[in-house]
């Protein structure tokens, strides 16, 4: 018995199905942005730890460079609601606003995004909103996003068209963040 969906480890059948009743559902449509992570500058995803003495002198030998994602985050969050969002002209026919994201982040990194996320939208919209992290396992919103994004991610990654073809009729937009970035940091 599967108590839920979840694209990568669904055997092939259950993900045939799975997309053709995405496919067949009406009310949404999947706005997305695609992150090549090896072309993200190292500034959104370090900070440096400058590990000051008791006197607060610096031994810059002892500067060690930290992993923090909550400026890549940041930039993402924002990218991805200012893109999604732009379909709706000067907002004005948005009552309120949903988020809802998967529970899979750590604690510190929601604090972060829900902070971020507060204050992009009260900044952005003036209107109502609510945001929410959900267990992807109790929430058939979060599976069928689970699946849309692993169906763009299988077609930017590996070339597997397939998955995307079938829900290609809910898929507004993939925005490529990093398009015109030719650096490849790692």
């Amino acid at each position: 018995m599967q108590d839920f969906f979840h694209a990568t480890e669904d055997a092939q059948a259950i993900r045939d199905r799975v997309f053709d009743m995405i496919e067949k559902t009406d009310g949404f449509v999947v706005d997305s942005i695609v992150v090549q992570k090896n072309k993200t500058n190292p500034s959104l995803i370090e900070t440096f730890d400058l590990n000051p003495d008791k006197n607060g002198n610096v031994n810059f030998r002892s500067i060690k460079t930290v992993k923090t994602e909550e400026e890549f985050y940041r930039m993402v969050s924002n990218t991805l609601l200012k893109y999604t969002f732009r379909h709706y002209g000067n907002h004005t026919q948005i009552e309120q606003v949903v988020v809802v994201l998967g529970a899979l982040f750590t604690k510190n990194k929601q604090e972060y995004i829900l902070k971020n996320l507060k204050k992009y939208l009260k900044e952005n919209f003036g209107k109502p909103f609510f945001i929410y992290f959900h267990r992807v396992q109790c929430d058939i919103n979060c599976q069928i996003a689970d699946y849309c994004g692993w169906a763009i991610y299988v077609n930017w990654e590996r070339d597997e068209t397939r998955p995307l073809e079938t829900i290609k009729g809910k898929v507004k937009s993939m925005f490529d963040i990093f398009k015109t970035g030719k650096t490849e940091y790692y």
